[in-house]
Order: C-alpha cells, then structure tokens, then sequence
C-alpha cells in the first residue's frame, strides 16, 4: 500500500532542494557577473593608469590610528571629514572620467596604427610577390622554350640575370618598406606621446587638488580642535568633565603644542603618500609609452631582419640551386 503522505512529502522535499539548487546557481552567476564586471573595470582603469584610485580614495579618507585618529571621530569634527570626503570623491571621480577619455583615445590610435601598420605590410608583401611570380613565370617559360633539350647556356644566363634582377628589386622594396614603416611608427609615437602628456597633465591636476582639499581640511580641523580644546578647557575649569570624549583625546586637547604637532604630523603623512602617489602613476605612464614605442621598434626591427633572410634565401639558396639543377655553371655567381 502506497502511503501518500510520505509520496507528497518526498516529492516537496524534492521541490525545496531543486529550488535551492537553482537559486544557488543564480547566486553564483549573478556573483561570477560582478566578479567579471570589476575585472574589466579594473583592467580598463589599469589600462587608464587610474588603476591605483581605490587604494589612494583609502588612504586620504583613513581615520588613521592614535589620538588624532580618535579626534577626527569627535561629533563636532565629523562633518568636517564627510565634506572633505565629499570634496576628494568628486575630484577623483573627474579624474577618473578625463583618464579614461584619453586612455579611450590611446585605444583608438594604437588600433588605428596597426590596422594601417597591417594593411601597409599587406601591400608591401603582395607586390613582392608579384615580382617574384614574375620570375617563375621566366623561368617555366625558359624550360618550356628549351623543351627537352634543355636551356642553353645564354638561357641559364638571362636567368641568372633575372635573379640577381629579381634580389635588387626586392632590397629596394624592403628598404623603401623600412623607411616608410619608420615614418609610420614615429608619426604614431609622436601623436600617442602627446595623449601621454595629457594623461599625465591630469594627473599633476588632480595631484595638486588633492593635496590643496588636504591642506584645507587640515586647516579647518586645527581651527576647529582648537575651539574644541577651549571648550574642554572650560569644562575642567568648572569641574566637567565630557564623558563623550575619550581621556587621551581630553589629555591631547589640554596640551596645544601636542594637538598641533599631531595634527601637522597627519597631514604631513598624508601628502607624503599623496607625493609618492603622483610619482609611481607618473613613473607608470612613462614605462607605459616607453613599452609601446619599443615594442612596436622591436616587431619592425625584427620583421624587417626576417624579410633580408627570407630575401637572401629565396635568390641565393633556393633560386640558386634550382639553377644549377637546370645546368647553371656551379661557379657562377648570382648577385
């Protein structure tokens, strides 16, 4: 006898394990998709060389530790540190959005040379093939002229010609090709070098305005620590004491010269890692460019290395011996 019961409760229990299975796959993908969507972002502001804003967004916004640390978290002195926050968001988010323009122009313009690059080198290479296609077409025209007596030695020699002719004429080509291949590339240097510069500009611009919303908050929590330190030094002369306030912060209050060096401290601290910020973002951009420009020297250099040997083994190897197969003096020279 069937027990229904047990039946319907197997198949619910079924129906909340295939529910959890499916939300926990939905979990999943929707996390899989956040971790992709901060991964491209991250490459795009690697890619802007804005890649180090979140780290540098901390260390501003950080409380930092001790007694100053304790201070900014006072009541009175926390609207201070939310505009100042307010302030650096908004200069970070624009230079962000500037960075990302130019890093998209850079995109485009290293994309535009090496499609240009790619059809220039297309060409170059149709046309050396058309002139050594000429030269087959001698050659098989030559055997069939010949028949089976085979090439006479004025035959082998026209030849012999047509390949020395055949070696110039591509030398020029690849010289022609180097020079023009060069113009290229420095035409695009000099165009990607000047969006460098702008990246770089504005990096200079946000350094400095950071580091101007730094001094003035600084100035602003000083003033204000100070007016708090008054009021705490009416307090204890009146015998009250504020339980809101921590005794090391009321012991920092009580001493100015303290208060002032700690808070002067802080902010040195704070410009020291903006400085040192601005440096390793300036020192990226630089190897950045530095990189590319090498890089696309280097494929033209060793393209163009390729091209000479392939050259020199077409006419001087494999021409050559197939000469001699038709009966070309051993001795004779191919220029």
């Amino acid at each position: 006898m069937v027990d229904e019961q047990a039946v319907q409760a197997a198949k619910e229990q079924y129906q909340d394990r295939l529910q959890e299975m499916q939300e926990a796959e939905a979990a999943e993908e929707a996390a899989e998709a956040e971790r992709q969507q901060r991964a491209e972002r991250a490459a795009e502001l690697a890619a802007a060389n804005v890649g180090h804003v979140d780290a540098f967004r901390d260390e501003m916004l950080a409380e930092g530790g001790g007694d100053v640390g304790k201070l900014r978290q006072h009541a009175s002195l926390l609207p201070l540190a939310q505009e100042f926050q307010a302030a650096l968001n908004e200069a970070i988010d624009e230079y962000v959005a500037t960075a990302l323009e130019i890093g998209g122009l850079k995109r485009e313009e290293l994309s535009t040379f090496s499609e240009a690059f790619g059809e220039a080198k297309t060409e170059g290479t149709a046309e050396a093939q058309r002139q050594i296609a000429q030269y087959r077409h001698l050659v098989k025209r030559a055997q069939h002229d010949a028949g089976a007596s085979g090439l006479t030695p004025s035959q082998l020699g026209a030849m012999q010609e047509a390949n020395g002719a055949l070696y110039e004429a591509l030398m020029d080509m690849e010289m022609s090709q180097v020079e023009r291949y060069g113009e290229t590339i420095g035409a695009f240097e000099s165009a990607y070098e000047e969006l460098s510069k702008r990246l770089q500009e504005t990096g200079s611009t946000f350094f400095n305005r950071a580091r101007e919303l730094e001094g003035a908050f600084t100035q602003k929590l000083e003033a204000a620590a100070s007016e708090l330190a008054e009021e705490e030094a009416a307090r204890e002369a009146g015998s009250a004491e504020d339980e809101a306030v921590p005794e090391e912060v009321r012991t920092l209050l009580g001493d100015r010269e303290t208060l002032t060096n700690a808070l002067t401290q802080a902010h040195d601290t704070r410009v020291a890692q903006l400085d040192a910020r601005e440096d390793e973002a300036r020192a990226r951009e630089v190897a950045a460019l530095k990189g590319t420009i090498e890089r696309l020297q280097a494929d033209e250099y060793g393209r163009n290395r390729g091209a000479v040997v392939e050259i020199w083994n077409l006419v001087h190897v494999e021409h050559k011996n197939e000469l001699l197969e038709l009966g070309a003096p051993a001795h004779a020279e191919v220029a």
